[in-house]
Order: structure tokens, then C-alpha cells, then sequence
């Protein structure tokens, strides 16, 4: 695991980069989902392979998590890790850290009116940060 020194001078060398040549911080990646079957997929980007599955309760077999997941997951990994930078940059001690995010959502006929307030929060943690 990078200590928070090397953390940030990994961030500060990224910068530098970014200041010096601002196309170098322009990248695009390649996601690719298989459907493996019934309601199954197998995702792909780089070296990474995950799969995911709906519920039974909507027709999938709930082998893995449902996309969802991996999107209420990828929003909460990106939020805790861009406090954890900002921690580093400021040469703060991390000891613990969590961050999530509740979505409420319900089905609904596709001829039903939508909901008047879309019903979501945020929240953040943080205990025991010392520099």
C-alpha cells in the first residue's frame, strides 16, 4: 500500500504533467459487456473481468451483483478516493474513511407519472484523521 507521501507526490507529478502537456490528461478506455445468459454479462476493461446478473425476482439467476451495484459502487469508490487524495495533498493521515450513497427508487408502468422530487443522499464519514 502507497504511504500518503507517496501518494502525494504521485498526484503532484500528474499535475506537473497535466500543467505542462493538458492532452496527456485526455484518455479513453474501452468497456466491453458480454451476455453470458438468461439476464448474465460478463464485463471487460483492460485486465479486469467481472460479471453481473439481475435478481430472480426479475428473471436473472442473482449469480453476481446486478449493474446497480457497480454503479452506486463506482460513485462511491470515486468520491472516497478523491477525499483520500485531497487528505494526501494536504499531508493529512487517513486511519479510516467510508463514503456510500442510498438511491430509493421503485417500478413503475411506463405510463406512470414520473416522481415529482427524485429521492437520493449522500453522505460522507470520516473518524479518527490526524496529521
Amino acid at each position: 500500500m502507497k504511504t500518503q507521501a507517496e501518494i502525494k507526490q504521485a498526484i503532484e507529478r500528474f499535475e506537473d504533467v497535466i500543467r505542462k502537456r493538458p492532452a496527456a490528461g485526455q484518455f479513453s478506455s474501452k468497456t466491453t459487456a458480454r451476455w453470458t445468459s438468461g439476464l448474465a454479462c460478463e464485463i471487460e476493461e483492460g485486465p479486469w473481468k467481472f460479471v453481473c446478473d439481475e435478481p430472480e425476482s426479475l428473471g436473472g439467476e442473482d449469480a453476481a451483483p446486478d449493474p446497480g451495484v457497480y454503479g452506486r459502487a463506482a460513485i462511491a469508490a470515486c468520491v472516497t478516493i478523491g477525499i483520500a487524495i485531497n487528505f494526501a495533498r494536504e499531508g493529512l493521515t487517513v486511519r479510516w474513511l467510508a463514503s456510500g450513497r442510498r438511491v430509493q427508487w421503485r417500478r413503475v408502468r411506463e405510463d406512470s407519472p414520473p416522481d415529482p422530487v427524485p429521492r437520493h443522499s449522500f453522505a460522507h464519514r470520516r473518524q479518527n484523521i490526524g496529521t
